[in-house]
C-alpha cells in the first residue's frame, strides 16, 4: 500500500465536524419511516406516563392500610396499579418493536447507500486505507448508528418524559424536599458533561482500534492460506 494510513474519523476530540448536520442526515434516513417512528414515541411516552402514574397509586394505598379502609379498598387500588403498570409494559413492548424495525430499515439503507459512495470513490482512497478499516464501517459503525436508533432515542424520550412527571410529583407532594433533588441533579448534569467530553476522544480510539484490528485479519490472518500456498 502506498502512502500512510489514513483514518476515516473526525478529529482527535472524537466529535463530528457539524454536530446538527449528522444528526440531520442520520434522521433523513427515518423520514419514510416517521409515522411508524412517531408512533413508537408515543407508546415510549405511554410506557413512562404509566410508569409515573403506577407509582402515584402508592400513596393512595399506603394511606388506605393506615386509615383501616379494609381490603376491598387495597384490591381496588392493587387492581388500577396494576392495569397502569400492564399498559406501561405492553406500550413499551410495542414501541421497542417498532423502533428496532424502523432502526434495521434505516441501516439496511445507509449501507446500501455506503456500498454506492464507495463504488465511486478512487483507488487512491483504498491505497490509503486498510481494507480492515473500510469494512469496519459497515459493521461496527454502522450497529454504533444502530443502537442510537433502537436505545438511545427511546431511553432519552423516556428519561424525560419519567423526569418531569416525577418531578411534577414531588412538587405538589414537598417543595423542599424538590429542590434538593433538582440541585443534586445539576451537580450530576455537570459532571455527565465533564465525563462526556473525555468519552468521545476514547471512544473515538475505540473504533479506530477496531478498525486497525479489522485491518490486521483482513490482510493477514485471511490471507494466511494465500501465504501457505507459496
Amino acid at each position: 500500500m502506498s502512502g500512510r494510513m489514513k483514518s476515516r474519523r473526525g478529529d482527535k476530540s472524537g466529535r463530528p465536524k457539524n454536530v446538527g448536520k449528522t444528526i440531520r442526515r442520520i434522521f433523513s434516513y427515518i423520514e419514510a419511516y416517521r409515522l411508524r417512528f412517531f408512533l413508537a414515541l408515543v407508546m415510549i411516552a405511554v410506557q413512562s406516563v404509566a410508569g409515573v402514574a403506577g407509582n402515584a397509586m402508592l400513596m393512595p394505598i399506603v394511606d388506605g392500610i393506615v386509615d383501616g379502609r379494609g381490603i376491598p379498598h387495597l384490591v381496588s387500588n392493587l387492581a388500577i396499579m396494576g392495569g397502569i403498570f400492564a399498559v406501561g409494559v405492553a406500550a413499551g413492548y410495542m414501541g421497542a418493536r417498532i423502533l428496532v424495525n424502523v432502526a434495521e430499515n434505516a441501516i439496511r439503507q445507509i449501507r446500501q447507500d455506503l456500498f454506492t459512495k464507495t463504488q465511486k470513490l478512487p483507488m487512491r482512497f483504498f491505497d490509503t486505507r486498510s481494507h480492515g478499516d473500510i469494512m469496519s464501517a459497515y459493521t461496527n459503525d454502522a450497529e454504533q448508528v444502530s443502537v442510537a436508533l433502537e436505545d438511545t432515542v427511546a431511553n432519552v424520550v423516556a428519561s424525560l418524559l419519567t423526569f418531569s412527571g416525577t418531578l411534577v410529583m414531588m412538587l405538589i407532594l414537598s417543595p423542599l424536599m424538590t429542590g434538593v433533588v433538582v440541585l443534586l441533579m445539576l451537580v450530576m448534569l455537570a459532571a455527565v458533561f465533564i465525563i462526556s467530553r473525555y468519552s468521545a476522544r476514547y471512544f473515538k480510539k475505540r473504533q479506530d482500534a477496531m478498525g486497525k484490528m479489522n485491518g490486521y485479519v483482513e490482510e493477514h490472518i485471511k490471507g494466511l492460506r494465500v501465504i501457505k500456498v507459496f
